[in-house]
């Protein structure tokens, strides 16, 4: 069974041989390495190269297009894999030698369409390990792992902590551009054509916390998109599986706060997104507030901004001293 390991890469020059190194190093045999070079403007494209010359015993693709954004860039590289599994890999990322060895024998073992690994938050002086809360022994069903993503409990809106069998990344919408939650939208195409979905217990994955990246600076454009995704998003799957319009609600409520946090950051406020968004936390907040998944200090920030937008940054920046 081979994996491909699908990387996209903008102006990552200085994550290059990091990222790729831990490839190399992985345990598992059958590994083909994707590249896609997204428009790189710096140099990028020359370590990609000068890496694949100093490593001839890897097999490594490198295809250059224009930048059309992370979504885009997987769709390319879904596209030029030649595996019978993906994985995806971010450039600022790298992962254990463990990692795709764990997922690929679980693969084989349950026959699983999708098989998920834990994470680790990875802050260079620290790491915060988030785990798979399910049992790995058990093979649970699309459905069930669509709902545990927008519970927060396990699986989680990531592409990059999964190996999916390449058939279900075919005939889906790949969204353009870059924005947060873009992840998002992938993943609730995909977990609900899963016919089995696995974990394994280890969190193999390190997801670097890079100070400037777009989901940790302040509010720009891009947000403007991520909400109306998230919206078009609600509309449809609200609509389509009423069953977990709840879970939905409640996830995107967390998403909308953080879309506010990020305001506060650099002081730009978009009035008309933070009316749409309060209307919405108060027609769900009870909802929000007894369900058993919500973490307390999530609860707390939902009544604060459904009162009043700009002490939810205070809550943030208390919370954050006092981690």
């Amino acid at each position: 069974m081979k994996i491909s390991i699908i990387i996209p890469v903008y102006n990552g020059e200085q994550y290059i041989r990091k990222c790729l190194d831990s490839v190399k190093k992985q345990t598992y045999p059958d590994i083909e390495t994707v590249v896609i070079n997204d428009g790189s403007t710096d140099g990028s494209e020359k370590a990609l190269k000068e890496y694949a010359a100093e490593n001839p015993s890897m097999t490594i693709k490198i295809i250059t297009k224009k930048n059309a954004g992370l979504p885009q860039a997987r769709k390319t590289g879904v596209e030029n894999a030649s595996g019978d599994y993906i994985g995806f890999l971010d450039v600022d990322d790298w992962a254990e030698p463990q990692e795709y060895e764990e997922m690929a024998q679980k693969a084989i073992q349950k026959n699983a369409d999708i098989v998920c690994c834990g994470y680790q938050m990875d802050y260079g002086d620290r790491l915060q390990t988030v785990k798979q809360n399910l049992d790995p022994d058990k093979t649970y069903t699309g459905m069930e792992a669509f709902d545990f993503l927008h519970k927060r409990t396990a699986v989680y809106p990531y592409a990059w902590n999964k190996i999916y069998k390449k058939s279900l990344l075919e005939n889906i919408k790949y969204p353009s551009g870059n924005f947060v939650g873009e992840d998002y939208a992938i993943q609730v195409q995909v977990l609900p054509k899963a016919k089995k979905v696995c974990v394994v217990s280890g969190a193999g994955h390190h997801y670097v916390q890079v100070a400037d990246s777009m989901c940790r600076g302040g509010y720009n454009e891009n947000y403007i998109t991520a909400f109306r995704n998230y919206e078009c998003a609600r509309r449809k799957y609200c609509k389509k599986y009423p069953q977990f319009s709840r879970d939905i609600c409640n996830y995107l409520i967390t998403e909308y706060m953080a879309i506010i946090v990020a305001m506060g950051k650099n002081k730009v406020y978009n009035q008309d997104m933070i009316v749409q968004i309060q209307k919405f936390v108060k027609k769900h907040l009870f909802s929000f507030l007894k369900t058993k998944e919500v973490p307390v200090i999530m609860k707390g920030s939902a009544v604060v901004v459904s009162v009043n937008y700009r002490l939810l940054n205070l809550v943030y920046n208390l919370v954050g001293k006092m981690r």
